[in-house]
């Protein structure tokens, strides 16, 4: 099925202009925050940034820039709060009709386009996969919670000493020894 950009949100695209000159290329800029951010589950920490040029060609709507955002988040390892800015290309196609070989096409009615489900899917895909607050952040002891990356505790070596003392039996993978020998062809 494919996608209708609805006529409420952020990012307005006025492409009345586009329609009367097809082949033209025009330009938009715009700072705000989209409307629906909440039900991808993206905070912002400042307003998105969007610049791209477009033109319109029988019957399709061409858009190419970028988006610039900055985001917040949780740090996945040791719970700090953090930014992330990001940078990305936008590329996209809008139909007035949908193509029949493309569910996922974005359509548009009409001379106004709400641009912020195309802003949000971009930003949505284009996350980090992991928050780090630095790349060698330590987390936090599974034991009493203190940030490893501010000073160590008692827990974590403890912790070793039982995974380096653990006996074979205890470990459920210790059945698995010896089942292949170099010997014997896999």
């Amino acid at each position: 099925m494919a996608i209708e950009l609805t006529k409420n949100g952020a990012f307005m695209l006025n492409i009345l202009p586009a329609l009367d000159e097809e082949g033209t290329s025009f330009s938009y800029e715009c700072e705000a925050e989209p409307f629906s951010a909440e039900e991808y589950d993206i905070a912002f920490a400042a307003p998105v940034q969007l610049k791209f040029d477009y033109i319109y060609s029988k019957g399709r709507l061409i858009l190419n820039g970028r988006i610039k955002a900055k985001l917040s988040a949780v740090c996945d390892r040791c719970l700090k709060d953090i930014s992330e800015n990001i940078n990305i290309r936008l590329s996209e196609v809008l139909y007035k009709s949908a193509p029949d070989e493309d569910d996922e096409a974005y359509l548009y009615d009409g001379d106004k386009i709400c641009l912020d489900k195309i802003v949000l899917d971009n930003i949505s895909l284009n996350m980090p996969q992991k928050n780090l607050c630095k790349e060698d952040c330590k987390g936090l002891c599974p034991v009493c919670g203190v940030d490893l990356n501010e000073k160590t505790c008692s827990c974590q070596a403890a912790i070793d000493c039982e995974e380096a003392e653990e006996e074979p039996a205890n470990n459920p993978f210790a059945k698995l020894a010896g089942l292949f020998t170099d010997d014997e062809e896999v």
